[in-house]
């Protein structure tokens, strides 16, 4: 299965972003989403693939009901199971501000989050785990402790996340920590990454 994944779109140019809206759908399986979309490219997304089933994360400037209101499967704190592959999502970043109406969490909420969380084999999630791909020099981009643990615990074959606006493979254990900036699609079954912007 090859999963389209899409991650912190504040920077793309409206050009390269219709081009991107052209790329043939037989390229990939699935749309995941990382978080930190345009509402209106989470809509034209929609349109352009409307055969692809889409599931997501949501971003720290994403609003909480953006999901719902494009009808974008979210997976945060849960698990779903696509063609024998399950997938758990975690959504938002470390609490840098006083704000509910966007995606924020102490550590010790994603900590309990993660614990009760059965295995997958693919964990996305807009933050990146604690000490990989991280900044621990700013509280917003500082990783999920609670992600990492997860990740020794339940050893996924891939945690996929953006956030920290690097494209980057690491590989902690038995996992592939992978950070995504703009759009890469991912062959879960052979590894291959491949940009698309």
């Amino acid at each position: 299965m090859k999963i389209l994944f899409l991650a912190d779109l504040q920077s793309v140019r409206y050009e390269e972003w219709q081009n991107f809206l052209k790329i043939d759908k037989n390229t990939f399986d699935v749309i995941a989403t990382l978080g930190d979309i345009y509402g209106l490219y989470l809509k034209q997304t929609i349109d352009a693939f409307p055969d692809k089933k889409i599931i997501g994360v949501l971003g720290n400037h994403d609003q909480k009901e953006q999901f719902t209101y494009y009808d974008i499967e979210n997976i945060h704190n849960h698990i779903v199971n696509i063609n024998g592959v399950k997938i758990a999502g975690i959504e938002g970043c470390v609490r840098y501000k006083e704000n509910d109406n966007f995606p924020l969490y102490t550590q010790f909420d994603i900590i309990k989050v993660c614990y009760h969380m059965n295995s997958a084999d693919i964990i996305i999630s807009h933050n990146s785990p604690f000490e990989i791909h991280d900044d621990k020099d700013d509280i917003a981009h500082v990783g999920y402790q609670g992600l990492l643990d997860y990740i020794e615990k339940c050893k996924p074959k891939y945690c996929v996340h953006g956030h920290q606006h690097i494209d980057k493979v690491t590989k902690y254990l038995d996992t592939k920590v992978i950070g995504i900036h703009g759009a890469s699609i991912l062959d879960i079954n052979t590894g291959w990454l491949e940009k698309i912007f």
